[in-house]
């Protein structure tokens, strides 16, 4: 996809865009970081990116979680490389594709 000048892959800058945020118990506990998590966080691009989503630990681990669906501004506030899995922080830059998959300057590069 970088040798194709078809492509359309671009330099711009990651921003971070807001995304919905819920949390769901797992009935399981695991241990993560040393700490018992039972309740996780699933994050997702406010833009509605079809299969984009990432789950970390809640912060609160109370039972039973809010599992109201919120609105956090700027909260999808990384992309990953597609080809080394890299972040690609918001403010920083990459190279993008029309179907809005990132590569990090050193991919592109090489």
């Amino acid at each position: 996809m970088v040798l194709d000048p078809a492509w359309g892959c671009e330099k711009k800058q990651f921003d971070g865009i807001d995304a919905f945020a819920q949390n769901y118990d797992t009935k399981e506990t695991a241990i993560v970081g040393g700490r018992e998590v039972r309740v996780w966080t699933k994050l997702e691009p406010a833009t509605g990116q079809a299969g984009a989503n990432r789950h970390f630990p809640a912060s609160d681990q109370s039972l039973p979680p809010s599992t109201e669906r919120r609105l956090i501004p700027g909260g999808w506030d990384h992309e990953h490389c597609d080809l080394c899995k890299a972040h690609i922080d918001a403010g920083e830059f990459g190279h993008c594709d029309f179907e809005e998959r990132w590569m990090c300057g050193k991919c592109y590069e090489r």
